[in-house]
């Protein structure tokens, strides 16, 4: 639908035991082009996606998440497994994560973690966004580091130096909060 002579074509692959699916939109239309890829695997799977000008959107997953994305937001809802997520150009949203050990870096957008269950590793950061991090109540105390370089930090959580759970969260030009939720 929107395309002056064809949709664009997908190939898909199997490289090295992963997926690879391939959107080609050239000679398509004028003004850009685009496809929405929908990929269902078992919720155990590791899954690793890189989009490039394009929003990414994963739920459910129980294994293992590692996203990229050069030009669109991440949305991730309901995850087990570890987490990177990494964007360029867009904004980064997690929610409802189970996730012990969560790694997110924007480039440029905001970043808000959502969790479900006490992480025992958080690392954000935003190079011009806010950051917002929400982990359930109670579950602290948590080492927490928490800077911005242009923007107010707020941290409404339990602390302690000596926790093994450590939240980092840093902002070049954005505000930082680490709250309970």
């Amino acid at each position: 639908e929107g395309y002056y002579f064809r949709a664009p074509s997908l190939s898909r692959k199997v490289q090295d035991g992963a997926l690879v699916i391939t959107a080609d939109c050239s000679g398509l239309r004028l003004g850009g082009c685009s496809a929405d890829v929908t990929i269902e695997v078992p919720t155990n799977v590791s899954v690793v996606v890189s989009s490039h000008g394009g929003p990414l959107s994963v739920s459910q997953v129980k294994g293992d998440l590692d996203l990229a994305s050069t030009g669109g937001k991440i949305t991730v809802q309901t995850s087990f497994g570890h987490l990177r997520a990494t964007s360029t150009s867009g904004a980064i949203e997690l929610s409802d994560l189970s996730s012990s050990e969560v790694v997110a870096r924007s480039t440029s957008g905001k970043v808000s973690a959502t969790f479900s269950n006490a992480p025992s590793s958080v690392d954000v950061q935003s190079d011009a966004g806010a950051l917002s991090l929400k982990v359930p109540k109670k579950s602290g105390p948590y080492r927490v580091q928490a800077d911005s370089a242009q923007g107010k930090v707020t941290i409404d959580v339990r602390t302690d130096p000596q926790s093994p759970r450590a939240i980092r969260a840093h902002s070049t030009s954005g505000a930082v909060q680490v709250a309970e939720g």
